[in-house]
């Protein structure tokens, strides 16, 4: 161990003071290497030997010399060097000094200090820095050339690029991991939109293009990517963000640029508490206070409005556990380890996190160091430390396979380069921050620390703090246009398909009567295997009611084309078979009072025949659906009405565009007139039976005055609704309601007329009184007997015994001339 009070008797602490680029060392390393010790009288010990520590120079790259943070890194970089000189196990025998200027962020001062170090001996080994991307992408490419190692805490992501920056130590956190956060922080306030504006510099633009990328994979909609080229012309990118609504908006810059940028936000009023700008992290909080060379000419109360409640994700090491510090094995003294604490328990989050790292990254350098005495010395020949020259590749590659290597437990937290001599990131963090209140001192509040690499579940609050808003909710990204499937009412539905079960109820009830008393006299004239035939296609017809009150809206596409083609054809085949089945039936009456009663032929109508002729509109409808279905292209067709917004969260900015969802194909209009031509001509001939049997007095067998009745409620319901649909093109609840209502109307009372008068007939009469005479008379047929129990009080039509009296008086003619014929042939004889 090294009591620090030695030190104040190093003649040679002189030399320390040569670590600033104005005072190199003249000394020759090797010489001083040569005398191996030095002897210092003192006051109390007399003469001490020690030994002489051989000077490895390297060179210092700082950046802003006056900034409040910045402005500290050499103390820092120097009190690391101070610690490893003063360790042992590290780097003994040598003495670290460092050459170092300011850059203040200019890349010609930055490439004039490496000039100094190149040309201006001593030689030296390694660079810590630029610390600036935009210093570090000019200078270090420029520096391998001469074999000149440099760690960097850089985050651009041009410096990752191995081929242009083969010697740069990466140690700063890489911008391209703070964007998988930000595409959490986007999905956890539910924004889904957002635009990109940045200032045209390599090291934003690299960063830009991974944003961009992540942000989109994620599912977010990237509205514009504005790209600030000249620093002092702002208007047309911002005029591009106003016009494309954008709300969330990611704000790439350095702290002057953005002052002249968000300036000009300003003066063209494009800020407001509906705009969230998210900028870098690392940049200083309140860096619009700090800004001394008046870039802009906004005050800084001014860029305060235009900045109010904006974000920041802020990348940062996990500050280590002082206790827990270890360089390969080797603990900090304690006096090392309170200044390593000072640098922790800072309040200043960004002085905390920009100067630990500088620590490590200087040891870091210093460990590499360490670990190439080693295999220098097994080089052929030997090499030490102090034998580098700026074209010794050799002595390089030792060292930057040593960089590889380094493993310790620093000021923040695990440190570990990978084989690309880049900074792993377990010990990375990334926090979450709003300015909120403008008078404290205390601006960007900690709000959100991101733990995890899971988007949905990444974040975890710190110290229960919440972000703050305008009002009460989280801005949103923008004007949302939701569509709407619009659907029909569920008590509409419940209420219309109550009344289709009462229709389907009559029509089981007509069914059940027609089967279970089908061979008494009042059932049996009727045709009751024919009217079952009205009865099935009157529930095919409830059936589509049923159908058509299913909520398309929960199923995909081919769903919903099935679901179509079913209720076309229920629709369909049920109004053939239903009006087909009471034609057929009429036709047959038809033809008995044509042929058999008029023109006394026999007439062969089974009801077989009948069933299958009632069957063919069906058929002709199947043939259509199955074309249509086959050979046709079906859609489903999305027609939207016009956006309204919603009054419930009017400050979401919500507007809802009714979508009305319906089945189409690009030939449904000849497939449509197909389909009607064959109703009509199904209707024609009902209308022909109808005054065809118009005279057919017979009451238990004409139904032709029903069959007219059930025509024209048809066709009147048809006219009626028609138009009325058109009307209420986009409200499906009443297009529902009137469609239903009609067909249940229609269906129920022709079911009603087609079964109600053969059911009276039913319940009034018995098989025994109820009989059914035809006759014909001038050319007419004439049928009035329809007796009710037959007596001597029966009251009997004067036709019927006018008619009966005439046809005994033909029979007793007709006697009376065979009896004449056969006597006149007697007395021939």
């Amino acid at each position: 161990m090294r009591p620090a009070v030695i030190l104040a008797f190093f003649p040679y602490l002189v030399l320390a003071t040569r670590s600033s680029v104005h005072n190199e060392s003249s000394e020759d390393p090797a010489s001083a290497a040569a005398a191996g010790n030095i002897t210092v009288t003192t006051m109390d010990h007399g003469a001490v030997t020690l030994p002489v520590k051989v000077p490895l120079y390297i060179g210092g790259m700082f950046p802003y010399q006056t900034d409040h943070v910045f402005g500290r890194v050499e103390e820092t970089v120097n009190a690391a060097i101070d610690h490893v000189n003063n360790l042992d196990g590290i780097l003994d025998g040598y003495e670290l000094r460092i050459r170092g200027n300011w850059t203040e962020g200019k890349p010609d001062l930055a490439l004039r200090l490496l000039y100094d170090f190149i040309y201006v001996d001593p030689p030296i080994l390694m660079s810590w820095g630029p610390m600036l991307s935009s210093d570090a992408v000019v200078v270090n490419e420029v520096a391998s050339k001469y074999n000149i190692i440099q760690a960097t805490l850089a985050s651009s992501p041009t410096i990752l690029d191995h081929s242009r920056f083969p010697l740069t130590i990466r140690l700063g956190i890489k911008e391209d991991d703070l964007n998988q956060p930000r595409l959490a922080l986007m999905k956890r306030m539910g924004w889904k939109k957002a635009a990109i504006v940045f200032e045209d510099i390599e090291y934003f633009r690299s960063n830009i293009l991974d944003l961009e990328y992540t942000l989109t994979n994620g599912g977010i909609t990237i509205l514009t990517v504005e790209a600030i080229t000249d620093k002092d012309q702002h208007q047309a990118q911002i005029k591009n963000l106003q016009n494309h609504d954008a709300r969330i908006i990611f704000a790439h810059f350095y702290e002057r640029p953005a002052s002249k940028f968000f300036c000009e936000v300003y003066r063209l009023k494009a800020y407001g508490p509906q705009i969230i700008w998210i900028l870098n992290g690392w940049i200083n909080d309140a860096w619009w206070r700090y800004d001394s060379s008046n870039n802009s000419t906004c005050t800084p109360e001014q860029l305060e409005k235009v900045l109010q409640y904006h974000l920041a994700l802020h990348g940062f090491y996990q500050a280590a556990d002082v206790d827990r510090i270890d360089f390969g094995g080797i603990k900090p003294y304690p006096d090392q380890k309170a200044y390593i604490e000072s640098l922790l328990v800072t309040s200043d989050y960004s002085a905390r996190d920009v100067l630990s790292q500088s620590y490590d990254s200087m040891m870091v350098m210093a460990m590499a160091l360490n670990a190439s005495v080693e295999h220098l010395a097994k080089m052929e020949p030997p090499r030490c430390l102090q034998d580098f020259q700026y074209g010794d590749t050799a002595m390089r590659e030792v060292i930057m396979q040593s960089v590889r290597n380094v493993h310790f437990y620093g000021a923040t937290s695990q440190v570990s380069v990978d084989e690309n001599a880049t900074r792993t990131s377990e010990s990375l963090r990334v926090v979450v921050k709003q300015l909120q209140n403008t008078t404290e001192d205390d601006l960007m509040k900690h709000v959100l620390l991101f733990v995890s690499a899971d988007v949905e579940t990444s974040f975890e609050r710190i110290c229960n703090n919440n972000f703050i808003w305008h009002g009460e909710n989280i801005p949103v990204d923008g004007v949302t246009i939701k569509e709407q499937i619009i659907v029909k009412s569920l008590s509409l539905r419940i209420t219309v398909i109550v009344l289709d079960m009462v229709g389907v109820s009559i029509a089981l009830v007509f069914i059940f009567i027609n089967i279970r008393y089908r061979n008494r006299k009042a059932i049996k004239i009727s045709s009751p295997q024919i009217n079952n035939l009205t009865a099935v296609g009157g529930l095919l017809l409830y059936s589509f009611v049923v159908m058509n009150s299913i909520d398309s809206s929960l199923y995909g596409e081919r769903t919903i084309l099935v679901l179509c083609h079913v209720s076309t054809f229920l629709l369909s085949v049920g109004f053939s078979l239903a009006f087909g089945g009471l034609f057929v039936k009429t036709f047959r009456i038809h033809s008995i009072f044509t042929k058999a009663v008029t023109r006394l032929k026999k007439v062969e109508l089974p009801d077989t025949r009948l069933i299958m002729w009632a069957f063919i509109p069906v058929i002709v409808d199947i043939i259509l659906i199955t074309l249509l279905i086959t050979l046709d292209e079906n859609v489903v067709e999305r027609e939207k009405g016009t956006a309204l917004e919603d009054s419930s969260q009017p400050e979401r900015e919500i507007f809802l565009v009714p979508v009305r969802q319906y089945c189409t194909s690009s030939n449904q209009f000849y497939f449509v007139v197909a389909l009607y031509v064959s109703k009509g001509v199904l209707l024609v001939f009902g209308i022909f039976l109808a005054w065809e049997t118009r005279r057919i007095t017979v009451a238990e067998l004409n139904d032709s005055k029903y069959l007219a009745m059930s025509v024209y409620i048809v066709a009147l319901t048809v006219a009626i609704t028609l138009p009325t649909l058109v009307s209420g093109k986009y409200d499906v609840n009443f297009e529902y309601v009137v469609l239903s209502v009609a067909v249940i109307f229609a269906n129920t009372t022709v079911l009603c007329l087609v079964f109600l008068p053969k059911m009276i007939l039913f319940w009034r009469t018995d098989d025994k009184s109820l009989s059914i005479t035809m006759m014909k008379q001038n050319g007419f047929v004439s049928s009035t007997v329809r007796s009710f129990g037959l007596g001597a009080d029966s009251r009997m039509d004067r036709l019927t015994l006018k008619l009966r009296k005439k046809i005994d008086q033909l029979e007793t003619s007709k006697q009376e001339l065979r009896s004449l014929a056969k006597g006149e042939a007697v007395l021939n004889t």
